[in-house]
């Protein structure tokens, strides 16, 4: 299989699916564009973890891992109603941004595990 690459510096008009005519209207160009019948998409795929790369940390292990940095954050979840359990875990999910952690407590709280 041979593998026949070229790059532009700008887009030709071939490529381009619009251009604009005279009055600024975008018109479509029409492109047939021609397909293999099958295609192969192995060099694609994952062959699994490889020599040269590192396995990152489940969303558990991450977020165990990050901590709560701001006591004062925590404190104001509790305020709103929430479970000192489920203020943690909400920012620890959403590093440590109070508003972020707030809307997915109010979206979502039901999702906090047990502790």
């Amino acid at each position: 299989m041979v593998v026949i690459c070229f790059l532009f510096h700008s887009n030709p008009d071939l490529f381009q699916r619009f251009v604009l005519d005279d009055e600024l209207q975008p018109k479509k160009l029409p492109i047939s564009v021609c397909v293999e019948d099958e295609i192969d998409l192995e060099p694609f795929r994952s062959h699994g973890l490889q020599p040269h790369e590192e396995k990152l940390a489940d969303d558990a292990q991450r977020t165990q891992a990050s901590g709560v940095e701001d006591e004062n954050a925590v404190s104001q979840l509790v305020e709103l109603g929430f479970t000192r359990h489920q203020a943690v875990y909400s920012l620890q999910k959403n590093t440590n941004n109070l508003n972020v952690a707030a809307e997915w407590l109010f979206e979502k709280a039901h999702e906090v595990p047990g502790e």
